[in-house]
């Protein structure tokens, strides 16, 4: 069996430089403030303390798929896995989904060119609650040994006004999520081989996990092919 190490990291607003032409006239009016004295050489720290940490994935080898969320751009994105590939003599390539989120922040997935090669569609859902929700984004890579893995990357709407105040447009996510998968199963079929990362803004016990992604603690339960719903296990569940 060939294992795959898979990562997740929310950056935490990898930003490009203020003032950056890079970006449109109207994210540049509405994060002045936020990105006032945010120049090359702060970005520039930030990278190399992300790959500080990165480096250490999988033993000091590195993740052979990360998938990352706020990042604002793909010339960030470019500038950390330039920086990837020099920490660990490795090649990485990217797929970034470029959205509409009122801050500009997007998803993007990171991955070993030596062990996997993406398939050039890409597939994005975003939900409409008072606003549209950041991007569901679904990537295909196919490993070197051709086998495929669907990544599906995920940033829920946040905590924001309070947690059960929030709940349900998290709960909504979720269930336009399922309803997803059910479909990618019945293109892809019923062996299809599919990762759900993110942040989900929600711990593994809250209902939106539970009850609407169907995401469980119960190996046996997800592996039975006894039960008509398809189960995903949450690794994060024991932490």
């Amino acid at each position: 069996m060939v294992n795959h190490h898979v990562y997740w990291w929310n950056l935490e607003n990898l930003f490009d430089i203020e003032n950056s032409p890079r970006r449109s006239e109207f994210l540049n009016d509405h994060l002045g403030v936020e990105l006032k004295g945010w120049d090359s050489v702060i970005l520039d720290k930030k990278i190399v303390n992300l790959t500080s940490i990165i480096f250490k994935f999988n033993n000091n080898n590195g993740p052979d798929i990360l998938g990352v969320c706020e990042v604002e751009n793909e010339h960030v994105i470019k500038l950390l896995i330039a920086a990837m590939n020099m920490s660990l003599n490795k090649n990485y390539g990217l797929v970034i989904s470029e959205g509409d989120d009122k801050r500009g922040i997007d998803t993007a997935l990171i991955y070993d060119n030596a062990k996997y090669v993406p398939e050039q569609d890409t597939f994005n859902l975003r939900v409409i609650k008072r606003n549209t929700t950041r991007d569901l984004f679904q990537v295909h890579i196919n490993t070197t040994t051709g086998n495929k893995l669907i990544c599906i990357l995920n940033h829920w709407p946040s905590r924001s006004g309070g947690e059960l105040t929030s709940e349900p447009f998290r709960i909504m996510v979720a269930e336009n999520l399922s309803y997803w998968i059910e479909r990618i199963y019945e293109e892809q079929g019923e062996d299809a081989s599919i990762v759900l990362m993110g942040d989900f803004n929600d711990n593994p016990s809250n209902k939106s996990i539970t009850e609407y992604l169907l995401s469980i603690n119960n190996r046996a339960l997800v592996k039975s092919n006894r039960v008509r719903l398809k189960y995903f296990y949450n690794v994060m569940h024991r932490f």
